[in-house]
């Protein structure tokens, strides 16, 4: 698996599916990775149960504050990122939270 500096992506390839770049490299421990995207219906509770797990989480706003109240904020995503090292945890846990 390879890390895309740009998009934060583990991917499988060599040439990162979401903006095409070919600048992939060995993912560090501490790289930040994308893990999922989630309405902020359900952010809430995976931010909760990733951090319960042990797992350091990073979330983003996709819209913004901004945006987001103006189009209403049910319409809002949050993406989810980890570390590297607790990847395969998180999986596990996000894995879990979609089959409740």
């Amino acid at each position: 698996m390879l890390y895309c500096l740009n998009c934060r992506l583990l991917v499988e390839g060599s040439l990162c599916p979401v903006c095409g770049s070919k600048k992939l490299r060995q993912p560090e421990q501490t790289d930040y990775c994308f893990l999922t995207e989630q309405n902020t219906i359900w952010a809430g509770a995976l931010e909760e149960l990733l951090r319960q797990d042990g797992v350091a989480v990073v979330t983003q706003n996709v819209l913004g504050a901004g945006l987001a109240a103006r189009i209403g904020p049910a319409q809002e995503k949050v993406r989810f990122y980890v570390p590297f090292s607790d990847f395969e945890k998180a999986l596990e846990v996000k894995k879990e939270f979609a089959a409740e």
